[in-house]
């Protein structure tokens, strides 16, 4: 990625996840107007945060997010915030964390025992994008990853709780 070869320290993870959730919104929701970061974007955005700079040690503390965010306007900025969460709050109370990569739907994740009460797939994007939902044993290692959770709970949960059951017999398991 051109903003690592460059060293610009501030552009890590945190402004990738940022860029996966402005993606995900952009391509399934294409009729609310958020543009897509493509690479072109990226360059744009690193000339930008590179302006003026005559050496390494002047790239070390420039802003990225101001640069970044400034590609989107106020509103698009909230709705992606909104319509692209980072987390999820799920009927049991937990606020799971999503996972948004580049070209894959977005994916939330938490503990099978979080995830009691939890019917459907939660969609983003205007209810237009659905998450798949990845079930975690009690050592948070994935189990099942589904996008049908009535399935899942009548098909698989059973067969997961006959396994970990035993393992981690601590744990609520209904």
């Amino acid at each position: 990625m051109l903003a690592k070869r460059l060293d610009l320290y501030k552009w890590d993870e945190q402004v990738e996840n940022w860029i996966a959730r402005v993606n995900c919104l952009a391509a399934g929701c294409p009729d609310f107007g958020i543009p897509e970061i493509d690479d072109e974007a990226r360059r744009a955005m690193v000339q930008e945060i590179c302006l003026g700079a005559v050496c390494k040690r002047d790239l070390k503390d420039r802003s990225v997010w101001k640069t970044v965010k400034s590609w989107l306007h106020p509103a698009q900025l909230e709705m992606v915030d909104k319509q692209a969460p980072e987390r999820i709050l799920l009927p049991s109370g937990y606020n799971a964390k999503v996972r948004y990569e580049p070209g894959q739907p977005p994916i939330l994740f938490a503990p099978i025992q979080k995830l009691y009460g939890l019917n459907e797939v939660p969609k983003v994007g205007f209810g237009q994008i659905p998450v798949i939902v990845e079930a975690l044993a009690p050592n948070q290692r994935p189990q099942q990853k589904t996008t049908d959770m009535r399935s899942f709970w009548e098909n698989s949960y059973p067969l997961i709780k006959k396994e970990l059951k035993g393992r981690y017999p601590k744990h609520e398991w209904r």
